[in-house]
C-alpha cells in the first residue's frame, strides 16, 4: 500500500515538473509572411543612427551601411517581433580619404504595432551577454544568436562601390 502510494506521488511530481517546464517554454509561433519588416527595421534604425552620429554626419559624403541576418518574426496579439543580427558601419570622407565613423554587430529584437516600429531591444554586454539574449530570443533560436556571427564582406563591397572615387 505504502509503496504504491509513494510511486503515484512520484508520478504526480513528474507530471506536474513536466507541465511546469512546457509551460515556462519561451516556444512561439512564426509568421512567414512578415518578412518585409527587417527592412523597415533598417530604415528605422538607419533614421536612429543618423540623429545619434551628429559629430560625423554632417561630414562629406556620409553614409551608413547595413546588413543583417533574421531569425524569425513572431505575433502576440496585435504585436509582432523581429529577431535579427545587424551589423552597421558609417563611414564619410575627410580629405579625399574614406574613415570609418562608426560600427556595431549584435542581436537585435525589433517591435512593431501596426508594422511601425515602436521600440527595440539589443543584448548587454559582458557577463550579461549570454542572460540577456536568453531573455530577449524565444528558445529555439537563442543558442543560434550566443553562436552567431555576421562577416562584414557584404558592407565591405558597398562601401568600396560607393566610395570607388576616392581609391
Amino acid at each position: 500500500m505504502k509503496k504504491g502510494m509513494v510511486i503515484s506521488s512520484i508520478a504526480i511530481i513528474v507530471i506536474v515538473a513536466i507541465i511546469v517546464v512546457f509551460n515556462n517554454s519561451k516556444s512561439v509561433d512564426y509568421i512567414n509572411d512578415n518578412n518585409f519588416l527587417y527592412d523597415i527595421a533598417i530604415d528605422y534604425l538607419r533614421e536612429e543612427y543618423m540623429a545619434e552620429d551628429k559629430e560625423y554626419n554632417q561630414k562629406d559624403n556620409y553614409h551608413i551601411f547595413f546588413d543583417y541576418e533574421g531569425f524569425g518574426i513572431t505575433k502576440e496579439d496585435n504585436i509582432k517581433y523581429a529577431y535579427m543580427w545587424i551589423l552597421e558601419e558609417s563611414y564619410y570622407v575627410e580629405y579625399d580619404e574614406v574613415k570609418l565613423s562608426s560600427s556595431s554587430s549584435m542581436p537585435y529584437k525589433i517591435k512593431f504595432i501596426d508594422n511601425v516600429v515602436v521600440d527595440f531591444e539589443t543584448s548587454k554586454d559582458g557577463t550579461e551577454y549570454v542572460s540577456s539574449i536568453k531573455g530577449m530570443f524565444p528558445d529555439d533560436i537563442e543558442d543560434k544568436v550566443i553562436e552567431f556571427s555576421l562577416s562584414d564582406a557584404k558592407i565591405k563591397k558597398e562601401v568600396d562601390d560607393y566610395y570607388s572615387d576616392y581609391e
